[in-house]
């Protein structure tokens, strides 16, 4: 019973001491994130696509706004480079009438408005 019992106390030592490890401490940094405000001030529904230029996966809709309206797109990451497209409803994505590049440092809610037709 002796050796039952010292086995134990060493086994569960042997376990305590391998669940106390530093690894668990490890954290990774957090990307800043940060909402983009859209204003469409122009006299037309429009389409906005924004591209993440620093990955590949090229130009993603982020959505309809109307006419005076806004929207928001949210959890861009702070410092990546970024490219803004506006289109006329119903218009291809290569026919855009505003582009903008943006990256921005922080992480206030920036907001970028459109107000005419620029090339």
């Amino acid at each position: 019973m002796k050796k039952y019992i010292s086995f134990l106390v060493v086994t569960f030592f042997i376990i305590c001491s391998f669940s106390c490890s530093n690894d668990d401490d490890v954290t990774e940094e957090e990307t800043a994130r940060y909402d983009l405000v859209v204003n469409n001030e122009t006299e037309s529904e429009i389409v906005i696509y924004i591209n993440n230029t620093a990955d590949t996966r090229g130009f993603v809709n982020n959505g309809m706004i109307d006419a005076g309206g806004e929207a928001i797109v949210i959890d861009l990451e702070a410092e990546a480079p970024y490219l803004l497209r506006a289109v006329n409803s119903g218009e291809d994505l290569e026919d855009f009438f505003f582009e903008l590049p943006f990256s921005y440092e922080e992480s206030e809610g920036p907001t970028i408005i459109i107000n005419s037709p620029q090339l």
